[in-house]
């Protein structure tokens, strides 16, 4: 559907990495994290674990688990993202 479109999928996963940051914003934290999520195993699979943005998204999510009180699952995925 996006090459029909003509959208980039880099540019949809920046997209919907910024809706996770208003849904966080707007204490909606379970949507925020689930579409995070997405986002994250998507730039993981285009761009590799250790890539600069797929790492910034991977640390959104953390910040957000944090936000809601989920500080083991938050600590977790810190410590998987830096090997």
């Amino acid at each position: 559907m996006l090459r029909h479109l003509n959208i980039r999928e880099e540019d949809m996963l920046m997209a919907q990495g910024n809706l996770a940051s208003a849904y966080s914003k707007l204490g909606r934290g379970v949507e925020s994290i689930a579409l995070d999520r997405e986002v994250y195993a998507s730039l993981k699979r285009l761009h590799g674990p250790l890539d600069e943005t797929t790492l910034h998204m991977g640390l959104n999510i953390a910040v957000h688990l944090m936000k809601q009180g989920e500080n083991a699952e938050a600590k977790k995925l810190l410590r998987d993202l830096i090997p």
